[in-house]
């Protein structure tokens, strides 16, 4: 149970609110909002399996995940050319980690311009970019030591993934040590 803020280290937290068996507590000395008892990394690693990705024969209620993100690559495509463009303008060329990559859209842009790697939690994610797409992705987390050694990237993107994430402060110091 974490009863300090891991954003700042601060012990002066109260009690926000309990979402089944959640408990949110809530920083006084930055803010932060966190969840003093998150599950476990396999339980929420555990989520994102081909009905999170490929979701469109579920109920709307039963859906936790995408109607189909297969049927969405070309929305996917056009949205992160702009953000490829966006990391270019920063790092122009080098070695670059998409983490989180899913089905490899990101990297399929890429890695016409970069050294592009990827990781991502979903060992039905990374299967799918390999089959279908010919993009390798490690079956790994930004949080939990990514298989990549110190000062290694010259660019690390991260879309839409930190949310997700149980511990987004150990992801960015690993990040951080990457980079």
């Amino acid at each position: 149970m974490q009863t300090d803020c891991p954003l700042c280290g601060s012990q002066a937290v109260r009690e926000t609110f309990t979402k089944g068996v959640y408990n949110y507590l809530r920083c006084a000395t930055c803010g932060s909002l966190f969840v003093s008892n998150p599950p476990a990394a396999a339980e929420v690693h555990a989520r994102y399996s081909e009905d999170y990705y490929e979701a469109a024969s579920l109920g709307v209620e039963d859906r936790k995940g995408y109607p189909s993100y297969m049927k969405a690559q070309e929305s996917l495509t056009n949205s992160f050319k702009s953000k490829l463009k966006l990391v270019q303008d920063r790092v122009p060329s080098g070695r670059l980690l998409d983490a989180g990559a899913a089905y490899g859209t990101f990297l399929r842009l890429a890695n016409s311009h970069y050294e592009g790697m990827g990781i991502e939690v979903s060992q039905y994610a990374a299967s799918v970019a390999k089959k279908t797409f010919g993009i390798d992705i490690k079956v790994a987390s930004i949080e939990h030591s990514p298989p990549f050694p110190d000062d290694y990237f010259d660019g690390i993107v991260m879309w839409d993934i930190i949310e997700h994430l149980i511990n987004p402060v150990q992801a960015l110091k690993e990040v951080y040590r990457m980079l």
